[in-house]
């Protein structure tokens, strides 16, 4: 499990800057609260910012102590909060009938489960886990724009800061001689805000810094 630059023993905490960086994720998720709260949105909603809570917090503690055990706590609420994205995107931004939403999401669970553990590229850092994630927000981002959607903007943002947080998760035990921290606590910053704005966007609420 040594992914990490800041990583050099399995030892509790020897990840201070990795594991206090998800405090991203708490706060992302209390200003969604609050959002929704002040938009009057459906109790439906909530269910990510609530996710994305339990994200930071499986984050911390699979970088406070690494085992198989923080490991799983680290990756359910991501995968949980991928089809909740997918199952609200498709429901109602994008209007797809209720055979096509349940195409799309049995698409991504087969994918997510069965075809990323296979992939195994070391220069990928991991980050090949994510490539479910990262086909659905470009083809997601690529619906928005041929329909001339309202949303186009914000989910391109999105899909920016995915890019650039996957990036930065990916080179980060490679430039170990270069920064010592690397730069898996700036993937958690940007990470946080990208949840940020596929929740905005499933809620149909345009300001990102509302």
């Amino acid at each position: 499990m040594d992914f990490y630059c800041e990583r050099t023993n399995q030892q509790i905490f020897n990840e201070p800057i990795n594991a206090i960086s998800n405090i991203f994720f708490i706060i992302v998720s209390l200003s969604l609260i609050k959002i929704l709260k002040k938009n009057k949105s459906n109790n439906i909603y909530y269910i990510q910012p609530i996710l994305i809570f339990f994200i930071g917090i499986g984050s911390f503690l699979f970088h406070l102590v690494p085992n198989l055990i923080t490991l799983y706590s680290d990756i359910i609420p991501i995968f949980l909060f991928s089809l909740s994205f997918i199952f609200l995107f498709n429901r109602d931004v994008i209007n797809v009938s209720h055979l096509h939403n349940a195409f799309l999401f049995f698409l991504f669970f087969i994918l997510f489960l069965f075809i990323t553990p296979k992939l195994n590229y070391e220069i990928l850092n991991g980050s090949e886990f994510y490539l479910a994630n990262y086909c659905f927000l470009t083809l997601y981002t690529i619906w928005l724009y041929i329909k001339k959607s309202d949303f186009f903007q914000l989910l391109f943002l999105g899909f920016i800061f995915f890019n650039l947080s996957i990036f930065l998760r990916t080179i980060d035990n490679h430039i170990c001689d270069h920064i010592s921290i690397g730069t898996h606590f700036l993937w958690h910053f940007l990470n946080a805000y990208l949840l940020k704005i596929l929740t905005l966007v499933t809620c149909k609420i345009k300001q990102p810094y509302s």
